[in-house]
């Protein structure tokens, strides 16, 4: 999937109405290169467009307050703010969860690899 198209697997084609339909179609013409952009076929699901709080995407990452705020930040994960209130989309917390995950184990991978690199011949490697 190209950078184009990123997020509108977010985007279920039996939600749209025949205008946005058209919009995005003729965007499909002009910037897409060949790639299809209209989404994912079907409705959405249940949870598709369930907003969450910062403090219920945290506990789903497993992380504090403040690493969720540097994720916000860092335009990694993007929100909605009315007057008071910061909501987040469950599906691109879940989505930002999934990526983490595997980034995390990735790194692992790489530590374990790297584990006793720098050790003489004569030691047995872990």
């Amino acid at each position: 999937m190209g950078a184009v198209s990123a997020n509108w697997r977010f985007i279920y084609q039996d939600e749209l109405t025949d205008d946005e339909q058209a919009l995005i179609e003729s965007l499909e013409v002009e910037f897409g290169n060949g790639e299809r952009l209209l989404g994912t076929e079907g409705p959405a699901p249940g949870f598709a467009g369930r907003e969450i709080t910062p403090e219920e995407a945290a506990d789903i990452l497993g992380i504090d307050l403040v690493l969720l705020q540097r994720r916000i930040d860092a335009g990694v994960l993007p929100f909605r703010q009315d007057d008071v209130h910061i909501k987040l989309s469950q599906v691109h917390v879940l989505d930002l969860k999934k990526t983490e995950g595997a980034r995390n184990a990735l790194m692992v991978e790489i530590y374990e690899d790297m584990d006793g690199i720098d050790k003489p011949s004569n030691e047995p490697r872990r």
